[in-house]
């Protein structure tokens, strides 16, 4: 399994940004140390374990085994006049924008089909 950069280019762009802020640091995190400079230990050891699929803690980086896996995303929706969530699948990833025009604040993490 290969890594890849998010194929959302908004997030790219965004954590890259982050990046030169932060001379390389991972700009989700707080403490600036050797363990949190990107490619953070954190997504090193997670792509150590052959099992793993998923993003890195700031979603620059993501890492999937089958076409399934990046290519549905599962978003909580609540229909019009219902009060419970139901899952509904999305062409991953939506970007950012087109998730608060439907109400949905933040990007669920990914799931596995």
């Amino acid at each position: 399994m290969k890594i890849k950069l998010n194929p959302d280019q908004e997030i790219v762009n965004t954590i890259r940004e982050g990046l030169k802020r932060t001379g390389g640091y991972c700009p989700c995190r707080v403490e600036r140390t050797e363990e949190n400079r990107c490619m953070c230990q954190e997504f090193k050891d997670q792509i150590a374990d052959p099992l793993f699929e998923g993003f890195c803690h700031c979603m620059l980086y993501s890492r999937f085994g089958s076409i399934y896996c990046s290519v549905l995303y599962m978003a909580k929706a609540r229909p019009s006049g219902s009060s419970s969530e139901v899952s509904v699948p999305v062409i991953y990833p939506p970007p950012i924008s087109t998730l608060e025009k439907v109400g949905i604040s933040a990007a669920p993490s990914p799931r596995a089909v």
